[in-house]
């Protein structure tokens, strides 16, 4: 799937993930430095304004980047690209209600081997040999 242009790659899952944790991580680093900065005691030619605005400017862009990875991230699954979300959508059933092999194969790729209606046929899937 991921070959196809189906599936994101685990890889990119996991980066995107921990670049978004990261960026969070940051958010909040930025605001407690502002608010420890602002509770010191300041020299008395500092207005307590300049110090905030210090920290308003970082504070405002990891904002940002944490508002346009949830407008851009969030209307994909956790596994499947764009192309491979059309290609779901586009899937439907035949008109007398089976699927044909095409959405069973897909379903079974999406929901795994509980998507098997056989019951045998879902036994030989899961039936895993012991390796001693």
């Amino acid at each position: 799937l991921v070959r196809a242009g189906l599936a994101v790659p685990d890889s990119a899952r996991t980066t995107v993930a921990a670049a978004v944790r990261q960026v969070r991580v940051a958010a909040v680093a930025v605001l407690g430095l502002g608010v420890a900065a602002l509770l010191t005691p300041l020299p008395p030619d500092m207005p307590r304004h300049l110090v905030a605005l210090w920290f308003a400017l970082p504070l405002a862009l990891t904002l940002s980047c944490l508002a346009v990875a949830r407008v851009e991230i969030h209307p994909y699954s956790r596994w499947a690209s764009p192309a491979g979300q059309r290609l779901l959508g586009a899937l439907t059933h035949t008109a007398d209600g089976a699927a044909d092999d095409r959405t069973y194969l897909t379903s079974v790729a999406v929901r795994g081997v509980r998507a098997i209606g056989e019951p045998d046929l879902r036994a030989a899937f899961t039936h895993r040999e012991s390796h001693d």
